[in-house]
């Protein structure tokens, strides 16, 4: 009886267990899943440690098509069932994209995929930085041509897979209007091995690019737009805990702080420049002082107006304690006439202005012997002029002429607090007259900016104009000033292309000299370890801040 009893029970349990496997459809199975797999491949013979890069010893970083396509990287993609064998029916196309980076050469983003597999598929890669992958995913993607007759399936006008909906966007299986079918993918992915690159300076933040002849150009951009980024500051990682060079604070202000790259400070003619940036925190960074060095440094960089940013910034600090190092601030850079004016035109190779290369970094106009005479213009006053438009007969084009005067260069004509920046309103034309003359500064940006023209004069009698910032001074007044020169005036350079225009924004009453006075007998501009530095003191940490 007992033994019946379990007898029957063991059948009851086997045949449970054998129906069971009928409930779901499948055994399960150990081993690899459905998806995509890519591995990184070389050309015979080729090192891999030597092509993809070690984390001691990784790539440079690639910005340019051509040297990308040159040199480009190889994947090995197949398509696994969900036993990990090859699909031998997928015969799709798949989308190749880097993180971080870009596939520059469009032909290789989507590629098509025979009887599961494609071999050594070149990928030109630009942009990466640190630790880069190459992506592969099933986006139900088939590449068409949009002028193709008939269009593509996703602009056909036609419900090709008959699920009630029709073309891009309206069907979710389109993935763009050039998609070829309507039906969407398995949304497969694989991700490939890692391919180290160099983690990315200042100045490769900055936009610095460079020719075949190893010269600098650029700087007008990031080459990052809108990309969390690392930069590195010269801090190596554990055990050495020293710098292979320094990052350094140059100033702080109201929304965030400059940093410079001191191994390729524009300072260094030996150096290629854009070494400096802004990062903006949208207020003063707590602790932080001019001359701190960088450990971490990191952001999204972004171009705002032109002016180029890390916005969002993060940042380790190594406090400065003057009785262990010096300051390390570096001196300013000596503006020279050609950097104060646009390069020649026609050359051959991409060549921005000159000051685009010290953008952000510390830069002084001071007036020498046989050199820059540096002058704040005569007009400069809050009265509004009286103008006169004329139309030259001969070439159509018309210009305007200003009664500009000592107290008269407000070009505020109607009295509501601003300028009209409208091509041909009479504002307009008053504020290029005024910026095309070498004497006058307009009042009303002044007032509302704390902008004025610096008036520049070379050798030879060639004459500039950049603007100047003196609102963290709280003994400069240029207007009482209007019509004299400078001794110097010192500051970081800003960049706005909403008017084109390079303002250098003093850091403190240390940066301008307008000649001897009784706390600088020699009318001599500090050095950069002394002007504007203030150490930390035990009671306030913010101390001598602007």
């Amino acid at each position: 009886m007992t033994i019946g009893r379990i007898f029957g029970g063991l059948f009851a349990l086997a045949a449970a267990v054998a129906v069971a496997p009928a409930c779901d459809g499948s055994f399960p199975h150990i081993g690899p899943d459905k998806g995509l797999v890519v591995t990184l491949q070389t050309q015979q013979g080729v090192d891999p440690n030597v092509y993809y890069g070690t984390p001691n010893s990784p790539l440079p970083i690639v910005f340019d098509p051509d040297t990308a396509a040159a040199s480009p990287f190889f994947v090995h993609i197949e398509a696994h069932d969900e036993y990990g064998a090859i699909d031998t029916t997928f015969n799709t196309y798949v989308r190749i994209s880097a993180e971080p980076g870009t596939v520059s050469n469009l032909s290789q983003r989507d590629v098509k995929l025979v009887n599961g597999v494609l071999d050594m598929a070149p990928v030109s890669v630009i942009a990466a930085f640190g630790p880069t992958r190459i992506w592969v995913e099933d986006l139900g993607y088939v590449p068409g041509d949009p002028l193709q007759d008939p269009p593509p399936q996703c602009a056909n006008g036609i419900d090709d897979n008959g699920n009630g909906l029709i073309d891009y966007p309206a069907d979710p299986g389109c993935y763009s209007s050039v998609d070829d079918t309507e039906n969407g993918g398995t949304y497969d992915s694989g991700v490939s091995g890692t391919i180290w690159v160099a983690p990315p300076r200042i100045a490769d933040v900055r936009g610095r690019l460079t020719n075949a002849m190893g010269a600098a150009y650029g700087g007008t951009a990031t080459n990052f737009p809108n990309e969390q980024i690392q930069i590195f500051s010269g801090w190596n990682a554990p055990p050495q805990d020293d710098y292979v060079f320094s990052t350094i604070v140059t100033q702080i202000d109201a929304n965030g702080f400059y940093a410079t790259d001191l191994q390729d400070d524009i300072t260094d003619p030996t150096k290629l420049g854009f070494s400096s940036v802004y990062a903006f925190n949208f207020s003063t960074p707590p602790n932080m002082r001019i001359c701190d060095r960088l450990k971490t440094f990191g952001g999204t960089a972004s171009d705002f107006h032109g002016y180029t940013e890390i916005n969002y910034p993060t940042w380790l600090l190594e406090e400065w304690d003057p009785t262990q190092r010096p300051c390390m601030v570096p001196e300013p850079h000596d503006f020279l006439p050609a950097e104060l004016q646009p390069l020649p035109t026609g050359v051959s190779l991409p060549t921005p202005n000159a000051l685009f290369y010290y953008e952000s970094a510390l830069v002084r106009l001071q007036t020498t012997p046989g050199g820059l005479t540096v002058t704040i213009p005569k007009n400069f006053g809050p009265g509004t002029p009286m103008c006169t438009t004329s139309t030259n007969a001969m070439t159509g084009l018309t210009s305007t002429s200003c009664d500009f005067s000592a107290e008269v260069s407000s070009c505020d004509l109607n009295g509501d607090g601003s300028v009209n920046f409208d091509v041909g309103d009479p504002e307009y034309n008053c504020s290029v007259a005024c910026a095309e003359s070498i004497d006058c500064t307009e009042y009303t940006q002044y007032v509302a900016e704390d902008e004025f023209t610096l008036s520049v004069t070379a050798p030879g009698g060639a004459q500039y104009k950049i603007f100047g910032d003196s609102s963290t001074s709280t003994t400069f007044s240029p207007t009482a000033l209007k019509g004299t020169n400078l001794r110097s005036f010192t500051g970081m350079l800003r960049y706005f292309s909403g008017g084109t225009q390079f303002t250098i924004a003093s850091r403190c009453d240390d940066d301008i000299v307008t000649g001897p006075s009784s706390t600088n007998p020699t009318g001599t501009p500090l050095s950069s370890g002394t002007a504007c530095v203030n150490p930390r003191t035990g009671t306030d940490i913010n101390e001598g801040t602007q």
